[in-house]
């Protein structure tokens, strides 16, 4: 396979043309590709998509038929959910069943050294399974595990922070390309399996990371440059600029993730272990407000408009952090019908308020990642006003329909739901996969 540096033709998702993996792409692949370029990535990152690390995959998929398959069928799916055509369904899971039979083979025939590529699929297959209806909870799991086993047999959280070459005490331009991108789809995959955990399903990758704290904050540190290093002499100094601008409230981002596995990890019942796991967390909130008070006052400078990236990273900082506090406050409720406390009313106070000016100011590209947050701020809030806007601005219908089922519930009881029953009743979901269907390969890999 050619060098990760080269790029796809600028004509990738513009004309009917063989990509450089020989594949041939349909119109309606196509315009996948350019919702993926164009729309997508936006939705999930703040970043130039011109240099991003949507489009850094996007050159490794030219090159690498699975990739490629499996980027197309999160794309596919994307795509057809937010236009409504449920007709592309069967397309997507075709992409996604021909990625899963190429991942089998490449490690069927030893080839899973490379590890990028493998981490890549892995990721997409996140990517994919998280949003798919069909995708029974233990699936996740079951990925989880697949996942968490990989890296720690080829011990890839050393791997990617070792920058020498196993070969020679050189270190080679290829070594950091590749130790930087493996770096950084694991903190992403990190990230996607965080949430899975969330579900009540997943997060054994998640888990592990979160253990061993100060390896995964050196897999963090590798990852910071994996777009100057991937694009060496092209990667415009504004862009470096504005990595080396953001660097602080993307180091807070990251940092939230250990803290959020760490709630998702509450036991139902208190025990010694549980008290201890309360206190570090609450240690946690507190370090975190300290080390980065310099975000919080980012984020609150509210006159800024358009507010540039670096705000607009600071704010969903924010916003995710006073998510966390109203979820932390829910999972340890022993009285379901206490008086919210300041501190909690605060941070709901805050989130709404960041929210409401993000919805005002920003396109719509934004809206996806604050669909949690505005999630536990309506299972929280007591304001019939803002209850309807959240309802407004929820663009799942499961979403919304678990926020409904809690707030007639709770209304219906006089005192809160339970987080465990809102979780579970948020993610359930019948087993609509076949066997040896779409996740059905996930045995196979687990077998090997």
């Amino acid at each position: 396979m050619p060098g990760l540096l080269q790029q796809p033709s600028a004509s990738l998702s513009d004309h009917h043309v063989a990509l450089p993996n020989s594949l041939l792409l349909t119109a309606p692949e196509h315009e996948a590709l350019r919702h993926y370029q164009t729309t997508y990535s936006l939705y999930r990152t703040t970043k130039d998509p011109h240099w991003s690390t949507h489009k850094v995959l996007l050159s490794l998929g030219s090159y690498n038929p699975m990739i490629m398959h499996f980027l197309l069928a999160v794309s596919i799916d994307d795509y057809s959910l937010r236009k409504g055509h449920r007709s592309s369904s069967q397309e997507a899971e075709s992409h996604f069943q021909e990625g899963a039979r190429l991942l089998i083979e490449m490690m069927k025939r030893g080839a899973e050294e490379d590890h990028v590529s493998t981490m890549a699929a892995y990721f997409f297959i996140y990517l994919y399974m998280s949003k798919r209806k069909s995708t029974a909870p233990y699936r996740l799991n079951q990925l989880s595990l697949t996942v968490l086993d990989y890296v720690e047999r080829h011990e890839l959280n050393h791997r990617c922070v070792n920058f020498s070459d196993s070969s020679t005490t050189l270190v080679t331009n290829s070594t950091k390309t590749d130790n930087s991108l493996l770096a950084r789809l694991i903190m992403w995959t990190y990230d996607e399996d965080v949430k899975c955990s969330f579900q009540s399903t997943g997060g054994h990758l998640a888990r592990h990371l979160t253990q061993h704290s100060a390896r995964t904050k050196d897999v963090y540190e590798a990852s910071r440059n994996a777009l100057a290093t991937h694009w060496g002499a092209e990667y415009p100094n504004s862009q470096q600029l504005d990595d080396d601008l953001n660097s602080t409230v993307l180091e807070f981002l990251w940092a939230l993730m250990p803290l959020w596995q760490d709630i998702n990890d509450l036991p139902h019942e208190q025990d010694f272990n549980s008290l201890e796991l309360r206190s570090r967390i609450e240690q946690t909130f507190f370090y975190l407000e300290q080390k980065y008070s310099a975000v919080f006052r980012l984020s609150a400078d509210a006159g800024t408009k358009p507010r540039p990236r670096v705000l607009v990273n600071a704010d969903f900082d924010v916003v995710l952090f006073s998510a966390l506090q109203i979820y932390y406050f829910r999972s340890t409720l022993s009285d379901l019908s206490i008086e919210t406390p300041s501190h909690v009313q605060s941070a709901l106070k805050t989130l709404l308020t960041i929210i409401q000016r993000t919805f005002a100011s920003r396109g719509t590209e934004l809206h996806d990642r604050l669909q949690w947050p505005l999630f536990l701020a309506g299972i929280e809030t007591d304001d019939v006003i803002y209850k309807d806007w959240i309802f407004s601005r929820l663009t799942s219908e499961r979403v919304a329909t678990a926020l409904q089922r809690t707030v007639d519930a709770q209304a219906l009881s006089g005192k809160r739901y339970r987080m465990a029953e809102i979780r579970q009743m948020l993610y359930d979901t019948d087993d609509l996969s076949l066997p040896g269907g779409s996740t059905g390969f996930l045995s196979a890999i687990q077998d090997m």
